[in-house]
């Protein structure tokens, strides 16, 4: 018999996770509900217009090797800016390239969903 998946453990972890995040996103919780909505429709516009380019290119491979795009994955437990872009750093990558602004872009539009989710969450309007 193979071993069921521990749904319990699985949402341990995600607590976890969660709990090691530190939301240095005050500017965000300032703004209104509607210069965030303008914020993001522009992140979303931007991001847009730097990701089209990326499906034409065919980047040659190895079939072996995961798919590497030149972004981490991940924001790391800080949520702000300057991490995000030293999280770039590390990785080789600078934030003025498309794959760097890319990256942040992405990162930011997290931050400003889950500035959403936290206003939802607290009732907020």
């Amino acid at each position: 018999m193979g071993v069921l998946p521990n749904p319990i453990g699985s949402n341990l972890r995600a607590s976890v996770n969660r709990s090691m995040e530190f939301n240095l996103r005050g500017d965000l919780a300032k703004l209104d509900s509607s210069a965030l909505n303008d914020r993001i429709e522009q992140f979303f516009a931007e991001y847009e217009r730097l990701r089209a380019p990326i499906g034409l290119v065919s980047p040659v491979r190895a079939p072996f090797l995961p798919e590497f795009t030149g972004r981490p994955r991940s924001r790391g437990p800080f949520r702000a800016l300057i991490f995000y872009q030293i999280i770039l750093l590390i990785g080789g990558e600078f934030y003025w390239t498309r794959n760097g602004r890319l990256y942040i872009i992405e990162c930011e539009l997290k931050d400003m969903l889950d500035e959403c989710q936290r206003r939802i969450d607290q009732g907020d309007q």
